[in-house]
């Protein structure tokens, strides 16, 4: 089984000294605490991502939040944080979980756990959600990936015509997206 740690919003303008006044953490402490938990998992072999919360720079954002705005210097991941991988991702609302990709993303590496533990159905149910994430996205490079792993798992289960179908179109998206 894959693991991963997800980082979300530790960025600039939640964290520096002159960040607003309404985020009130303990910069050090919590930075600390999260750089430990980064070495921990990077050590481990596990993925870590960040996530980004970037609010579109207009003049009515500059004036109704002041942070977090997209291409400014407060927006970016905090300096003090350990970046150990580039898989960094923006979410445009205050939910992490809007981001359909990295969505796609997790519900694969459940699938692959469940698979792992001999549970076909729950890893079908989550390779199928995982692909409704992104089903509207044909450029989307986990598309592909969804479509192999759900032909080896039809393969397992020897529905053989399934399993080719799921890997010829999982094949055709990698030719066609190089």
């Amino acid at each position: 089984m894959k693991t991963a740690l997800i980082v979300i919003d530790m960025q600039n303008d939640y964290l520096w000294e002159r960040r607003k006044s309404r985020f009130a953490y303990d910069t050090p402490k919590l930075v600390g605490a999260v750089n430990g938990l980064i070495r921990r998992y990077a050590a481990e072999g596990a993925d870590v991502i960040y996530i980004r919360h970037i609010i579109q720079n207009l003049p009515t954002n500059r004036l109704l939040f002041g942070y977090s705005l997209a291409g400014t210097e407060g927006a970016e991941l905090y300096s003090g944080l350990e970046k150990v991988s580039d898989l960094c991702y923006d979410k445009l609302l205050g939910d992490a979980l809007t981001n359909r990709e990295l969505l796609a993303r997790a519900y694969n590496f459940f699938a692959i756990e469940a698979y792992g533990k001999g549970a076909l159905d729950v890893a079908y149910n989550y390779y199928m959600s995982a692909l409704r994430f992104v089903e509207n996205n044909a450029a989307s490079p986990i598309r592909g990936f969804l479509l192999i792993n759900l032909a080896g798992l039809f393969s397992r289960l020897e529905y053989y015509t399934e399993a080719r179908r799921y890997f010829k179109k999982g094949l055709s998206l990698f030719q066609k997206n190089q």
